[in-house]
């Protein structure tokens, strides 16, 4: 049986990258859970500051007394990008899953702080007010009572390729022969583990189609040229949530989704009830990349080298919410389901109606949270309200 010491000693280290002001850690105490589940508590404070609002945690163990320190990703609770200063944060150290049938005797932990400021973050979001929203097939009348911000643009292979980058050198991921792999913490589903995040390679095609596939060179990942703004496609629903955690957000619900695809306006599209080929990305609609993605935002008015399209937003103002690609959400497609669901159909699909919940076939793998096809990738929202 694996078992931890009974004291762990622990230091603090705060680093702030936008400033020479320390932002400041305080109070850290660790311990193992005594109830057999090999977990380790991890208490931390964080001072408020003046100029960071949040602040990236990451914590580093040494196993030689602090000699030599590794990051480790078996945590959950308060760390990443998106903490907020304040008492009493909380980080559980999954020791088990990371060191099964392993003793250690001289850990010490680090606490590293990296503050900065929420508008800094790469990403154009839309708000969402809370309210009334028309959901499904007979557009039943449903309510969110929280405002929202959700990205106004699916996440391009340039954003992620700057995620791998980020994450490769922390070393949040990791690369597997011709994938790339990261720790998710798990759900009622998935045991928390080493998970496919995304398919390197070289870019596929479909018809002569190049979908602008993120690669390794030998150093570094890159993004085929001409595809840097192209909606990441290969990403696992794994890769979508680790993304989402890197930047502390997370990935919408189902009703978060649909209310920002339509609105209140009932209608089969979100841009209304006719399907246009100048409107939006679908199965042969006739787009200069047809059939393949197509830019982000492309339908927004602008006439591409004679094709001329029809600005396309929803009705709060998000692109691409039907076609281009379909996007993983949060949620699971029933309660007894191991599969996500994916919305808004995708470039190889003829069926994108905004209320669409896609799964295919129960027991196939095309269709599981592992999967990573070449016309799924995803946005992110942020909750701005809590609920009361």
């Amino acid at each position: 049986m694996s078992r931890l010491i009974s004291y762990i000693f622990s230091i603090i280290l705060c680093i702030s990258i936008l400033s020479s002001q320390q932002a400041q850690v305080t109070n850290v105490v660790a311990a193992q859970r005594t109830d057999g589940s090999k977990l380790v508590d991890i208490y931390y404070n964080i001072t408020q500051d003046d100029l960071f609002n949040y602040y990236s945690i990451n914590v580093e163990i040494s196993f030689d007394g602090g000699s030599i320190y590794t990051p480790t990703n078996y945590l959950t609770g308060d760390y990443g990008i998106g903490i907020t200063s304040g008492n009493d944060k909380h980080i559980v150290w999954l020791l088990g899953s990371e060191y099964p049938d392993v003793f250690f005797d001289n850990i010490k932990i680090k606490v590293i702080a990296t503050g900065y400021i929420e508008e800094n973050l790469p990403f154009e979001f839309i708000s969402i007010p809370s309210g009334d929203f028309t959901y499904g097939l007979d557009s039943e009348i449903m309510t969110i009572e929280y405002d929202f911000e959700i990205m106004k643009y699916e996440i391009t292979n340039a954003q992620y390729a700057e995620f791998l980058i980020e994450g490769f050198e922390n070393g949040e991921i990791w690369l597997m022969e011709d994938t790339v792999e990261g720790f998710y913490t798990g759900d009622e589903h998935y045991s928390a583990g080493n998970y496919i995040l995304y398919s390197l390679g070289d870019p596929e095609t479909f018809d002569g189609i190049s979908y602008g596939r993120i690669s390794w060179n030998g150093t570094t990942f890159t993004v085929t040229e001409g595809f840097g703004n192209h909606p990441c496609v290969h990403v696992s629903w794994f890769g979508a949530w680790k993304f989402a955690e890197h930047y502390g957000l997370r990935l919408p619900d189902d009703f978060e989704w649909e209310k920002s695809a339509r609105g209140i306006s009932g209608s089969i599209f979100s841009w209304g009830n006719e399907l246009e080929g100048d409107r939006g990305n679908y199965l042969n609609s006739g787009d200069p990349w047809d059939n393949g993605t197509t830019p982000i935002g492309f339908y927004n008015g602008d006439n591409f080298e004679g094709f001329q399209t029809v600005d396309s937003p929803s009705p709060y103002g998000v692109y691409d919410m039907t076609g281009n690609v379909n996007e993983w959400i949060i949620s699971w497609f029933t309660e007894d389901s191991n599969h996500r669901v994916f919305r808004g159909g995708g470039w190889q699909d003829g069926q994108v109606e905004v209320y669409h919940r896609n799964l295919g076939e129960q027991n196939h793998y095309y269709w599981t949270p592992h999967a990573t096809p070449n016309n799924r990738g995803f946005r992110l929202v942020n909750v701005i309200q809590n609920i009361d």
